[in-house]
């Protein structure tokens, strides 16, 4: 499954905000939502077997030396995720379509 991620990019860091599941979607979002640095939409291939519709879980690894988390994928199950993040790594739960309005 493809969706689209709001991807936030800070000074040094980026973070996913939100997922949707049409880029038009993602597009709305985008014009009516202003999370501060430079956001970008970022297709992106939802990794792992499917547990829950509508479900993910997005992965940030831990970048030491700023001491901030980068967005690295989306996926299905949390141990996947978590794995691809890493230690100190942060994942986040969130719903496709969920942040729409």
């Amino acid at each position: 499954m493809k969706v689209y991620a709001i991807v936030v990019h800070y000074m040094n860091g980026s973070d996913a905000v939100a997922v949707f599941s049409t880029l038009e979607t993602a597009n709305k979002y985008l014009e009516r939502h202003d999370d501060g640095g430079s956001p970008e939409i970022v297709e992106k291939q939802v990794q792992g077997e499917l547990e829950e519709e509508n479900k993910v879980f997005i992965a940030h690894s831990y970048d030491k030396v700023f001491d901030i988390h980068n967005f690295v994928g989306v996926y299905f199950n949390f141990e996947e995720a978590n794995k691809a993040a890493g230690e100190k790594g942060l994942v986040l739960n969130m719903i496709i379509d969920g942040r729409i309005g």
